[in-house]
Parts: C-alpha cells; sequence; structure tokens
C-alpha cells in the first residue's frame, strides 16, 4: 500500500511536470525559430555581395549558388532572394528561379522597409519564414530576403526536444519508483512488516 501511494505521487508529479516543460519547450523553440531566421535573413541582407548582386542584375547562378550556400551552413530550409519585382533570384527548387513568389502580397510588406514573420503555404509547403528588406548604398529597397523552415522540419526539431525530456522524465520515474519500494521496505521493517491499516487495527485492539 506504501509502495502504491509512492509511486502514484511520483507519477503524478511527473505528469504535471512533462506537461509544463513540454509547453515551456514549445515556446521556446519558436521563440529560437523566430531569433534564428530574422537573424540569418537580416545577415544575408546586409551582405555587400547581395546588394550587389541585386542591384546590378547579376547572372542568377551566383546568387543561388550563393543562397545555397548560406542555406546549407545555418540549417534552414530556404534562403530566396527577390529583386523590387518580386521575382525570385534564387530557390531551393531551381525551376522557380526566375519566376514571382508565391505569395505576393506577404512579400510585398517588406518593400515598405519593415521586416515580418509570416507562416504561409509555399512552394515547399506549409512553413514559417521572415522577410527583410535588402538597401543599396542610397538607403534605397532593391528587393527582399525571405528565409524560412518548414513544418515539417520544425515538427522533426520539436519533436527530438521532446523525446529527449520525455526520456529524462522515465529515467526520474525510474529512480523514483525504485527509491519508493526501498524506502517502503525499510519503513515496512521497521513497522515488523505490518502495513498501516493493520498497525492503526493493532493499536485501537490494544485501546479497547
Amino acid at each position: 500500500m506504501i509502495i502504491i501511494l509512492v509511486v502514484l505521487v511520483i507519477v503524478i508529479s511527473l505528469i504535471i511536470s512533462l506537461l509544463l516543460i513540454r509547453n515551456f519547450v514549445i515556446n521556446k523553440h519558436f521563440d529560437n525559430t523566430k531569433e534564428k531566421l530574422s537573424g540569418i535573413a537580416k545577415v544575408v541582407a546586409s551582405d555587400n555581395d547581395v546588394i550587389r548582386y541585386v542591384e546590378q542584375g547579376v547572372p542568377m547562378r551566383q546568387i543561388q549558388d550563393y543562397s545555397l550556400g548560406v542555406m546549407h551552413n545555418v540549417n534552414v530550409d530556404f534562403v530566396v532572394i527577390l529583386n523590387h519585382d518580386l521575382i525570385r533570384l534564387s530557390h531551393p527548387n531551381e525551376t522557380m528561379i526566375g519566376k514571382p513568389f508565391s505569395d505576393l502580397d506577404d512579400a510585398r510588406k517588406a518593400l515598405s522597409g519593415q521586416g515580418h514573420f509570416s507562416e504561409n503555404i509555399g512552394v515547399l509547403g506549409q512553413g514559417y519564414r521572415y522577410f527583410t528588406p535588402i538597401y543599396n548604398q542610397q538607403n534605397e529597397v532593391i528587393g527582399i530576403v525571405c528565409v524560412g523552415l518548414t513544418m515539417r522540419t520544425l515538427n522533426h526539431d520539436l519533436m527530438q526536444a521532446q523525446y529527449t525530456i520525455f526520456g529524462g522524465l522515465m529515467l526520474g520515474l525510474f529512480s523514483g519508483v525504485l527509491g519508493a519500494i526501498i524506502l517502503a521496505q525499510k519503513i515496512k521493517t521497521i513497522l515488523f512488516g505490518l502495513e498501516p491499516q493493520e498497525i492503526a487495527k493493532c493499536s485501537s485492539t490494544f485501546v479497547l
């Protein structure tokens, strides 16, 4: 009986902890994702080579190679560079290069000079992305950088984090149950092998 009660308390405590930690991890994960995407986009947009590529209209192959290099180095699913007309100058799917962005209204917001986040369906599927404007030396907006991750990648990363938490809690559960068994055995030894209700029964008999 003692073992069951202690184990029950441990299990309930771990379940509550799991739910609280899970919510914290999910929120933290998306906060880190937003920070990562915005940081990468701003670095790319301020790169002198990118500014020169977009402003001078160099061959798209150079812009594509640059974008793919960034994409692989920082582990994002796409780095898309657009000119002022919202034409793709780079894209993971090369057949999309030279074509207008899939959601013109979403991309057009960055032409005002303000970066923004967006969750939408694009060529690569449902994704989370950040748009930021590209400025030339005259402080004119000449293009846009869009950096993002697909929801498939985000969910995979989140599941990996949750597996780690779950593994830790299972280890805690195992340790707690083992400790409860040892504690219960010691208590029963002290009580001469009697359960609390048996002691209470004996006490009431003695009193009578």
